[in-house]
């Protein structure tokens, strides 16, 4: 008796472990099919679809924890404590101690890139420096603060969602010093945010150490030698100092080692609970039916998978679709450089108002898309499905951009006929099928600094 109770004693404190090791590392689910005909057809007909075009494995994501299968910058492999590092610098406002506006400590990351916004903004132009107030309901400190005094870009904030499938990041591609961007290193001026692509690394890791800067949360937002600027602030808390000592052992504690564990975090942001993941992943419910259509149109009529393609669901390229420039709140307006997207950057005429291709997860809860946020969600159609129907016009609303340089799949899309059914499924697919509703797992419940997450007003 003694023997089988401590058996069973041993059987139970061995499944309490597996139990709570499963809680942390990726599990597949379990293939489940679709009871309905009419959803298991649809599912089927999908399936046909995708391997026709490649096979699932193209579209699929690695687990958030499956280092080895994410894409990374060898100069900065990826490791857990590394991420949860960056994670916390992604929302510690304590880094934002450089303020124009005698509000230190005030903004992050995450205060442009937030969770509950798919890590994009809700506002059409971000507020950094000056802002006060989370996410959706960020706004001025105070209406009399004088524009130059205010952090606020005149493009709209991208998502790191997926920034891992991304050689070279913002709009015009201009961060990073690795994939295209060696072909035009003629271009890079190290007193200018791209001269950090001369540090030779990935996007992710480029970006990021141009926005500690940028955003002035260190003295220098240009000069590319600022990157090894010692950063004293992290000397007040020992448990940033600890992991960074570990993570960076013969770096300082500066811009670039701070960038590099924001850039590992980055990484590991991908929304592998959103149901078309799920449904590539063996689960053929994961969908509705009007969500398997959408999905249908969207890799099959639509061609849209031309463009917004891979695990991402995006591309490595720049097109020009016409969409209007930011019209700004704060500050002065896009300059002829901004206006010009990839070609502000390169210098080549062939790359004028070409932006490159987003990703498309969570834009449900993005209210403003496109690069100057010019389509906005109202009472009547999401912003979404108005850059939607606008592609299926094929008609630019700028009329700065030529002809000529609209990008032949948007002047074909408008050839083809869409009926209302298929739109609002397309529309289904983007939102819901794309829609990973468990984002906020990728915010941490603390920070080391003891301030509020994501704005410590």
């Amino acid at each position: 008796m003694k023997l089988n109770n401590i058996n069973l004693f041993s059987l139970f404190i061995f499944s309490v472990i597996v139990s709570a090791l499963g809680a942390c590392a990726y599990i597949p689910p379990t293939p489940v099919t679709p009871t309905s005909p009419r959803l298991q057809n649809g599912a089927s007909q999908l399936m046909t679809l995708l391997s026709q075009m490649g096979n699932t494995q193209h579209y699929l994501l690695p687990g958030e924890t499956e280092f080895d299968k994410i894409p990374q910058d060898p100069q900065n492999p990826l490791t857990a404590d590394k991420v949860r590092l960056g994670k916390m610098l992604f929302h510690e406002t304590a880094l934002s101690f450089l303020s124009k506006n005698n509000h230190s400590g005030s903004w992050s990351c995450a205060s442009c890139h937030f969770a509950e916004a798919g890590f994009q903004d809700q506002r059409v132009q971000s507020l950094a420096d000056g802002g006060q107030g989370n996410g959706r309901q960020r706004k001025l400190l105070a209406e009399n603060i004088p524009h130059a005094n205010l952090d606020s870009p005149n493009l709209r904030s991208p998502s790191i969602l997926n920034v891992a499938f991304q050689h070279n990041l913002l709009w015009n591609g201009m961060a990073g010093g690795t994939g295209d961007n060696l072909n035009h290193q003629a271009r890079w001026d190290k007193t200018k945010p791209h001269g950090f692509n001369y540090l030779g690394l990935d996007g992710a890791e480029t970006q990021a150490i141009i926005a500690l800067g940028a955003h002035r949360q260190t003295h220098d937002h240009q000069k590319y030698a600022s990157a090894q600027e010692v950063l004293t602030i992290m000397d007040s808390y020992p448990e940033y100092k600890a992991l960074l000592a570990q993570e960076f052992p013969d770096e300082p504690v500066c811009r670039e080692t701070l960038g590099k564990a924001i850039a590992a975090y980055e990484r590991t942001v991908l929304p592998t609970q959103a149901p078309f993941q799920r449904f590539l992943r063996g689960d053929q419910t994961a969908m509705s039916s009007q969500q398997i259509q959408g999905a249908q149109v969207f890799f099959g009529k639509a061609q849209c998978a031309n463009c917004h393609t891979g695990p991402a669901l995006n591309q490595e390229n720049y097109y020009a679709l016409g969409f209007n420039d930011m019209q700004v709140e704060f500050g002065p307006a896009p300059d002829a450089a901004t206006r010009k997207g990839r070609g502000g950057f390169t210098g080549r005429a062939e790359d004028e108002y070409k932006f490159k291709v987003p990703q498309l997860y969570n834009l449900k809860s993005v209210s403003s898309l496109g690069h100057g946020g010019s389509f906005q969600s109202d009472a009547q159609q999401s912003a979404l499905e108005k850059i939607i129907r606008y592609k299926l016009k094929g008609k630019s609303e700028n009329p700065e951009v030529p002809q000529s340089q609209l990008s032949l799949a948007f002047t074909l899309m408008a050839k083809e006929s869409f009926s209302e059914t298929e739109i609002q499924s397309l529309v289904s697919f983007i939102e819901n099928g794309l829609y990973d509703p468990n984002i906020k797992r990728y915010e941490p419940k603390e920070l080391p600094s003891g301030q509020k997450i994501i704005n410590n007003d």
